[in-house]
């Protein structure tokens, strides 16, 4: 795996790339942070069907650079972060797949939603959206979201 990253030509100097699979609902993903230097980073989740592991690996780390450059060049105080799920969107999409993605997320990039190894100022937690994640049919909510409603939000 360390040929397919680090010899990889869109990688640069990534903070953290976490790789995902779940044999029960078929879930194969990735998730880039390229830079949290302004920020937590931020960015979202595309669906495609890769012809191999190495075109997943280098679509994840182009994206996330990608949206660094895109909240730099806005003045926007995030750094840049893609996941990528390999699968086709229009056959491969259940609720397996998106729930055994929602705990890849909560569990393995809990720690980059942080700012900087700690929890953001409670304001800026508001503009930043921490995540909310569906398991087990209710909703779990991340430090620092509320219960609203039934379904729950974050502030």
């Amino acid at each position: 795996m360390g040929e397919i990253m680090f010899d990889n030509p869109s990688f640069d100097n990534h903070e953290d790339v976490h790789f995902f699979s779940d044999a029960d609902s078929g879930l194969r993903a990735i998730i880039a942070i390229h830079s949290t230097a302004l920020g937590p980073s931020s960015g979202g989740t595309r669906m495609w069907d890769y012809a191999t592991s190495a075109n997943m690996v280098t679509d994840a780390l182009r994206l996330s650079q990608g949206m660094s450059y895109k909240n730099a060049m806005a003045s926007i105080a995030h750094g840049g972060g893609k996941a990528v799920i390999w699968g086709n969107s229009k056959t491969d999409k259940s609720d397996a797949l998106f729930r055994a993605f929602g705990r890849a997320v909560g569990v393995g990039t809990w720690r980059r939603v942080q700012w900087r190894g700690r929890l953001p100022p409670r304001g800026a937690r508001r503009r930043i959206g921490l995540l909310c994640v569906q398991r087990r049919g209710r909703r779990r909510l991340s430090p620092g979201c509320r219960r609203n409603d039934e379904k729950g939000s974050c502030p």
